[in-house]
Order: structure tokens, then C-alpha cells, then sequence
């Protein structure tokens, strides 16, 4: 995908593979599939529609719609329209969707029939209901001339650091993004990519465009309202070629499996947005031997991806957790102090990226934008991200992530990073999944809680056993005052881990022990 492309729309690209590829599957949900002729054509009608009510000023278009064929010919027709999209979840609590949209103040909401009374309840603004667009309406595309930099949709975050922000995105990074992942990945019009989450999240952005940009074929399974149970069978049946997933949802896939499981069509894997642990890597090479290689990506809603390790086959990591890896393309790693000074080499600081293809910045939150998103000191038109990421780069430029800049914790005076810990508990053999934060006890002071899935839940260890062998590996200030076994960790809709849900260590049951 040659680096000229990104200079375009999204629909631009898009009716290209419609061109190209007109009689090939580019999506199917449970209940249809479509053509990338009947897409593009379906997307028109949409688009149209929008057009005839609205006309063409750039202004944001609502999305309730369920996951699948509607919400993606949605998206298509927002963008043919020259307005730009906000994506909402159904299953998300009312009160969210509503501030969401009091935000956004849209110009137009479109829904389906399940969802009318929703919307109706929702939100003021005009409604056109997918299921009853005109039969007359033209399905030839609208050509009108959209620019790169025209914004295409606005992403609310999930709000696990804080009230959720709605980070704007332009067409020209989503051709880039789409760009990095096709050159990283090598995806091509004969791949089959699985879409597992609501295109409310960021990972979906990347899964729909990096399939319908690239005239692959796109299958929705939505692991976080499906029985992730059947998913193994899902993968096989529709010869999935290509899994994007978080790293916790991976976990709880792998431990479904038998050990005679197998994926033969899949090729590549790509984990991100948490922390992956050296177990990942063992987990895709029992599970996934045929499979062509796995790509580690640290990314987030401003920029994906940020930097790529590639596991493949031959691949033996060092250590308990997997690096982060190389600055992605077009992209430049920066590790400051709190004075926005280079640390020296080798030690830690907040992760910033330097590049052109970053985020517009948070929808009517200058303040924030401000905060985060810097303009170059040596100029031009590259601009600086603070991630809140905390890392260390290795003498190579392999980068280390050592978790939130929030999440940091400070015992007794020293610094503790809780992945560290984490990856220590599941580096033992005996537990697959692991959580660790700071908690106040009843006198006030800070100290380290553990809570920990045991890879035998049937059979756990003993916390005594667990405190032995972490006290003969970790300093004394990286020992967990609090473990807590639990049966299993709590996720966000996105599927990462819910660090605000986790239980109060000193209530959490039988199987605990605070020290």
C-alpha cells in the first residue's frame, strides 16, 4: 500500500476495491453478506439519503445501529456524505450514550428499527431509519471531493483513565493507519480478518478499514455480546486469515482451547493494548503453530500503532513480558521527564511519538487537547503526543512499556511498577492472569495488592506458596501486602482489564490473605 494513497478519502480508496473486487465477499455478519458491489452500492443509498436531508457541510452524523453489515454501511455512506461519524453502543448504560451525544450535538441521528424508540428517547436531533430509506434512491456514488484532511469520525474512549473523551480522527490517519498495519501484517484481497468488537471501539477502526481498504473480506463475531466459547469454531469455519485481539481477551480464548486445537487458515495475530506477557507467546505457539507470525502492538486512540514486535515461529523472549517493540512507521519514539526533558539513556520516561498522523486532538476539550498534543520544537508540520505511558528504550530502540504514568506506585520510596510484579506472578507457572495496584490500608499507608487467576482453578496454590516464591525473587518493596485469588479478572466493553473493578482486597472472600 504505497504511501500516496494516504493523500485521499476513505471512500475514495474504498470504491477503488469496489472496482477492483466488485463480486468479492467484503463483509459478512450473521445475518448477511455483501458484496463490495453491494456494499458500495448500499453505502451510496445511505449516503444519499444523508445528503438529501442534510446536504454536504462537514458535521457529525450519530450511529446507534447493531454490530455487523448495517452499522459498517453506515459508516461508509457518513463519510460518502463529506460529514463525519460517532458510533454509539447500544448495550453502553443510557446516561452514557446521552452525554456522548449532549456533547457531540449531532446533526443527525440514524438507527434501525430495534433501536428507534432508543434514539426517540435519546436524542433531539433528526432521525432516518436504515430500515426504511427510500426504494428510489440512486446507488451511484455521490463524487463529491472529500480532502485527507477532512475528519472522518470522532472515537469516545472507554474512560478507564478518566471521563471519557471523544478523540477526532481525520481521513488521512486512517489511510495511515491502514497503510502500517497492511505493510506490517502484509495483508492483501485474499485475507479474511475477523471483526470481535463494536466499531465504538478503536480496535474495530483498524480491523474494518485494514479488510475493506484492502479488498479482503471482513466477518463480524462480537465476542462481548457472543459466547466466546463458540469462537474457536467461528475461526475455523470462516477460514479466518488474520485475529486482532487484546491481550486478556487472547488469555481467556487460549484457555477455552484443547491442546489437539488448531487454526490452520490463520497466518497472523496481532496482540495489543495491554501488556503481553511471555505465556502470550507460549499460548500462540502451542495453539497456533501453523500460523505465519504474531505482532505485538502498543498503540491508543490517538495513535495506532505506536511501535510493533514481530513473533514469529523461532521467536524466544527473554525475560517475563513481551517488548513493545520498534518505533511503527512514520512514527518517532521520545522518552521525557516531568519537565518534558529526554531522560538520560536507558532510564525510564513518558512515552511521547513525534509524527504526522496523530489524532485532531479531544472534541471540545481544548484544554486537554492542548495538554497532550504539542507542536513540533523543531517545526515543520510533525506534531507531539503525550501518551501517559510510561517506557525505557533499549540500546537498539526496542522499546520496553512499563505501564500508565498513573499507575505508578511509590513504596516506602521506591518506585514500583505494578507490570513488573504482574509478569513475575505469571511467570511462576501457577498463575495465568495477574493484577496489581496500590491500596490504602486502615492507618493510611500505601502498599501493593495482588490479585491473581490460577492456571488450576480447581486446584490453586496456597498463598503461603505464592508469598514464598515471591519473597525469594522481588525486593521487599515489590512483595504484595494483598493476594487475592480470584476466579477471574474484570474487563472493560473493550475487553481490558478493569482495573477499577477489581474488589476490595480486605472483602474479597475466603481465598485472600493480607499480611
Amino acid at each position: 500500500m504505497p504511501g500516496v494513497t494516504i493523500e485521499q478519502s476513505i471512500p475514495a480508496r474504498f470504491e477503488q476495491q469496489a472496482r477492483l473486487y466488485p463480486d468479492r465477499v467484503a463483509i459478512q455478519d450473521p445475518e448477511t453478506a455483501l458484496t463490495y458491489r453491494d456494499l458500495n452500492r448500499l453505502a451510496n443509498r445511505i449516503a444519499r439519503a444523508i445528503l438529501t436531508v442534510r446536504g454536504p457541510a462537514p458535521e457529525p452524523v450519530a450511529l446507534l445501529l447493531g454490530t455487523g453489515v448495517p452499522v459498517v454501511a453506515a459508516m461508509l455512506g457518513v463519510l460518502k456524505a463529506g460529514k463525519f461519524y460517532v458510533s454509539l453502543d447500544a448495550s453502553q448504560p443510557m446516561e452514557r450514550m446521552a452525554a456522548i451525544l449532549a456533547e457531540i450535538r449531532p446533526a443527525l441521528l440514524i438507527a434501525d428499527n430495534p433501536r428507534m424508540e432508543q434514539a426517540e428517547t435519546l436524542c433531539t436531533a433528526p432521525l432516518l431509519n436504515l430500515n426504511a430509506l427510500e426504494p428510489g434512491i440512486s446507488e451511484e456514488n455521490p463524487g463529491l471531493e472529500i480532502s485527507a484532511d477532512t475528519l472522518a469520525y470522532v472515537l469516545y474512549t472507554s474512560g478507564s483513565t478518566g471521563k471519557p473523551k471523544g478523540v477526532m480522527h481525520d481521513h488521512r490517519y486512517v489511510l495511515h493507519l491502514t497503510m502500517v498495519y497492511t505493510n506490517s501484517g502484509q495483508i492483501s484481497s485474499a485475507d479474511r480478518l475477523a471483526l470481535l468488537s463494536p466499531p465504538s471501539f478503536a480496535g474495530a477502526v483498524r480491523d474494518i478499514y485494514c479488510s475493506l481498504l484492502n479488498g479482503a473480506a471482513l466477518f463480524t463475531f462480537d465476542v462481548h455480546r457472543g459466547d466466546i466459547t463458540t469462537l474457536a469454531a467461528w475461526l475455523r469455519q470462516n477460514q479466518i486469515t488474520v485475529f486482532f485481539a487484546v491481550a486478556t481477551m487472547f488469555r481467556n480464548f487460549c484457555r477455552l482451547l484443547s491442546l489437539d486445537d488448531r487454526f490452520p487458515a490463520m497466518r497472523l495475530i496481532e496482540l495489543g493494548s495491554e501488556t503481553v506477557y511471555a505465556g502470550d507467546v507460549d499460548l500462540f505457539h502451542r495453539h497456533f503453530s501453523e500460523a505465519w507470525r504474531m505482532i505485538v502492538n502498543l498503540g491508543g486512540s490517538e495513535i495506532s500503532p505506536v511501535c510493533q514486535f514481530l513473533v514469529d515461529a523461532g521467536t524466544r523472549i527473554q525475560g517475563t513480558t513481551v517488548p513493545a517493540g520498534y518505533a511503527a512507521e512514520d512514527v518517532e519514539l521520545l522518552l521525557l521527564d516531568n519537565d518534558g526533558n529526554p531522560v538520560a539513556a536507558g532510564s525510564p520516561g513518558e512515552i511521547v511519538v513525534r509524527s504526522r498522523y496523530l489524532s485532531r486532538g479531544y472534541w471540545s476539550r481544548p484544554e486537554l487537547t492542548r495538554a497532550a498534543f504539542l507542536p513540533d520544537p523543531e517545526g515543520g508540520d510533525r506534531r507531539l503526543f503525550r501518551t501517559g505511558e510510561l517506557g525505557r528504550l533499549l540500546p537498539d530502540g526496542c522499546l520496553l512499556h512499563l505501564g500508565r504514568c498513573d499507575f505508578q506506585i511509590t513504596i516506602r520510596g521506591y518506585r514500583v511498577e505494578p507490570a513488573d510484579v504482574e509478569a513475575f506472578f505469571t511467570g511462576t507457572g501457577l498463575v495465568r492472569e495477574a493484577a496489581v495496584t496500590a491500596w490504602l490500608d486502615s492507618a493510611g499507608a500505601q502498599n501493593l495488592a495482588a490479585w491473581l487467576v490460577p492456571v488450576q482453578p480447581e486446584a490453586p496454590p496456597s498463598i503461603d506458596e505464592l508469598r514464598t516464591l515471591a519473597a525469594a525473587a522481588l525486593p521487599a518493596y515489590m512483595l504484595p501486602a494483598s493476594i487475592v485469588l480470584i476466579g477471574s479478572l474484570p474487563t472493560t466493553s473493550s475487553g481490558k482489564l478493569d482495573r477499577h473493578a477489581l474488589p476490595d482486597p480486605r472483602h474479597a472472600g475466603q481465598q485472600s490473605a493480607t499480611a
